[in-house]
């Protein structure tokens, strides 16, 4: 395994305990967890798949329960990264 991808499996880690704890999370995070950038994930609270507030500093942040629940079906579908 490359270096570059230890780390990524280390932040995707790290991000899913934070989920896991219930934190809500900014796109670029939710976007690690699913192998998207950070504007998919934007495109996806646009359209309503993700719930998301607004943090004190006006960044949007995605509801936990929204981004298991898409991390789950993901696993079970399609074993990879979430389809739009």
């Amino acid at each position: 395994m490359a270096r570059g991808e230890a780390l990524s499996e280390d932040r995707a880690a790290d991000i899913e305990r934070r989920l896991d704890a219930g934190e809500w999370l900014r796109p670029g995070d939710v976007g690690v967890l699913f192998g998207r950038t950070r504007y998919a994930v934007d495109d996806w609270m646009n359209a309503g798949k993700l719930r998301f507030r607004r943090s004190p500093g006006g960044h949007r942040e995605a509801h936990p329960e929204d981004v298991r629940r898409l991390l789950d079906e993901q696993r079970q579908v399609h074993g990879g990264t979430a389809d739009d």
